[in-house]
């Protein structure tokens, strides 16, 4: 009997353990959010150094690697002369690669290098800069790490990762035996490799694989404050972002080489309503290499823009963006760099080729309105500031019987602007899918300029509403991202339009505060998987 207790003490002691451990560890991450914890962080909107034709072989990949975490190593120390104070520094998605025409997973897998993962290591210091011969066969890895250690700051980038496997005893290894991944990295100011993570949700790329099971990745810093880790599409699913709410981790890096689709989504706007919905800090560092269709980096606070940049050309251009974050004094310093353009040792002619395949394969708003697969889940209502300066008007999208979409548009446009004829549309999305643009179960209520594309100058015209509201019935189980982009790329914080969602009837409703502002764009936008 004596010993039947003790055995069924040490299950007690056993089960209570594992319930105390992830709390604890969970309380103290938590204890950070209470603490709010003031740093300076830093993102880079980088236009990488590409090569026009597929490396020849590895070494040559390398090489192109290895130059482009050169330049970022630049960037890292003109962004230090501006603040000293800078504690981390995100850089894009394909942050090495660039726009380099990959198709394959062959072309892909001589960029490639095995990462660990170092949350599998709990109590061993992975350091590729200190162990070199260790890390012999990942010479990327190897630069980063002492970038980071010579520059005594947080670097965070993206790249590829491979992991062997079997083919012919795993059902879900690939033919070619390895599993290959969009990963991005994080080291510590000591070169430590602390945060590997994999991207869950790809977009249109078909080299790389999805994570069987999503991952996370998060890790705490010298100063305090953990950071969660997330790429690109990554940023309209549910997961991971909620297991980093519930680990009560409030700081999220995202590199992304976002394209901007109006009226679907671009880039600041997701960045700006995924940091007031989920109440999170934000750093999203923005890969501009498809020029036009590809500009939006941003430092967000609970929803406020601290610093961002928005400037579509037709040549990229990177630049460097400073914020001090949890600061009761927003101390914000910013510096726009020469355009890369000017660097690039390919001829301009060469890269404006490969903008223009870039950007013509993404869908103008009309190319969206005429597509059969999507005709049936969609309506919309055209008006321009002629003859429809105050409206309400209701929308409906039917995907099927138990999923039907509307939503209500209610605007007045002041009178005497000038004299172009600027049109806009208000449109209604309830798709499983929108060709080209969101391959997933997408819903979305919006208004917005009708534009092939978003030029400078398109932006710098932009009928003023004095008021602009819109509501929609979205699904509870997943999160509504609200979005607003005003003149000049620029986005209203959030003392200049409300988002409420009402839990009873599921309606979301997102309007503007204050009068008299110039709207591109506005859209309540959610994924439905």
């Amino acid at each position: 009997k004596t010993e039947k207790m003790k055995q069924e003490g040490r299950l007690f002691f056993l089960i209570l353990l594992s319930i105390l451990i992830p709390l604890a560890l969970s309380l103290d991450i938590i204890n950070n959010k209470n603490d709010k914890i003031e740093y300076v962080g830093s993102v880079v909107e980088y236009f990488p150094e590409l090569l026009l034709k597929l490396p020849k072989n590895k070494t040559e990949a390398n090489n192109l690697q290895l130059d482009n975490l050169k330049r970022m190593n630049e960037y890292i120390a003109n962004a230090k002369k501006i603040n000293n104070d800078i504690k981390i520094i995100v850089f894009p998605e394909y942050s090495t690669i660039g726009a380099t025409p990959v198709e394959s997973r062959d072309d892909m897998f001589i960029f490639l290098e095995i990462v660990p993962n170092p949350m599998d290591f709990p109590n061993r210091v992975l350091n590729p800069c200190n162990n070199q011969d260790e890390f012999r066969e990942s010479p990327i890895l190897i630069e980063a790490s002492c970038i980071s250690k010579e520059q005594n700051i947080i670097l965070v980038f993206d790249f590829g990762s491979y992991e062997p496997c079997d083919s012919k005893n795993d059902e879900g290894c690939p033919s070619d035996g390895r599993f290959q991944y969009n990963t991005q990295v994080a080291f510590d100011e000591e070169g430590n490799l602390v945060g590997r993570y994999r991207k869950n949700h790809l977009y249109f790329e078909p080299w790389f694989d999805e994570p069987e099971v999503v991952d996370i990745a998060y890790f705490k810093t010298s100063f305090g404050v953990t950071f969660g880790m997330i790429v690109c599409f990554d940023i309209l699913f549910e997961y991971p972002t909620q297991d980093y709410l519930n680990l009560g981790i409030e700081n999220i890096l995202m590199s992304t080489w976002w394209n901007n689709v109006i009226p679907l989504e671009t880039s600041i706007e997701i960045q700006q309503g995924y940091s007031r919905v989920y109440n999170l800090n934000l750093l999203a560092s923005q890969n501009p290499s498809s020029a036009l269709q590809s500009t939006g980096s941003s430092i967000m606070e609970s929803g406020n823009a601290l610093v961002s940049y928005f400037f579509p050309e037709y040549y990229p251009k990177s630049d460097i963006l400073i914020a001090s974050i949890n600061s009761e004094e927003s101390v914000v310093k910013r510096m726009i760099t020469v355009s890369d353009v000017l660097d690039i040792k390919n001829e301009r002619q060469d890269l404006s080729l490969i903008t223009h395949r870039v950007l013509n394969s993404y869908p103008s708003i009309n190319e969206l309105l005429n597509d059969s697969q999507l005709i049936p889940f969609i309506s919309w209502k055209r008006f321009n500031n002629t003859n429809d300066l105050q409206q309400s008007v209701t929308l409906n999208a039917v995907r099927s019987i138990r999923s039907k979409l509307t939503c209500n548009f209610t605007y007045s446009i002041k009178e005497s602007q000038n004299d172009d004829v600027l049109e806009y549309i208000m449109i209604a999305i309830n798709a499983p899918k929108i060709p080209n643009s969101l391959p997933a179960p997408t819903k979305i209520c919006a208004v917005s300029v009708i534009s092939k594309l978003l030029t400078k100058e398109s932006i710098e015209k932009a009928l003023i509403f004095n008021e602009m509201s819109i509501e929609g019935n979205f699904d509870s189980d997943y999160s509504v991202f609200p979005g607003i982009l005003s003149i000049n790329g620029t986005i209203p914080n959030g003392n200049q339009y409300q988002y409420t969602k009402n839990i009873n009837s599921n309606n979301v409703l997102l309007e503007t505060i204050v009068n008299e502002i110039p709207l591109i764009n506005s859209f309540l936008l959610q994924i439905t998987a």
